[in-house]
């Protein structure tokens, strides 16, 4: 992810973002940052990713005697991740 401001990348694992709440500061300028949905990412790319859960991950999980539900769970929330951007605090 990269700062809006300054344009440092900064890492999806830093203490920067994995502080609690919506709005963060960016490690480089000390700028006040918002954590924010990419909308039009996560519209795009979720039926994509229902029908590859449905057709492709649902026959392999229930192959190996997994729960489909736990892995959809997590390919849901890996998906909502990427999903994110940050935008300058107003």
């Amino acid at each position: 992810m990269k700062c809006p401001v300054c344009e440092n990348n900064i890492g999806f694992f830093s203490k920067a973002l994995n502080k609690w709440g919506k709005y963060k500061t960016c490690p480089y300028c000390q700028t006040k940052i918002e954590v924010a949905i990419n909308l039009k990412f996560l519209v795009i790319g979720i039926i994509p990713l229902i029908f590859f859960s449905i057709f492709a991950l649902n026959p392999l999980v229930s192959k190996f005697g997994m729960f489909s539900s736990v892995l959809i769970g997590i390919i849901a929330g890996v998906f909502i991740s990427f999903s994110l951007k940050l935008e300058k605090q107003e």
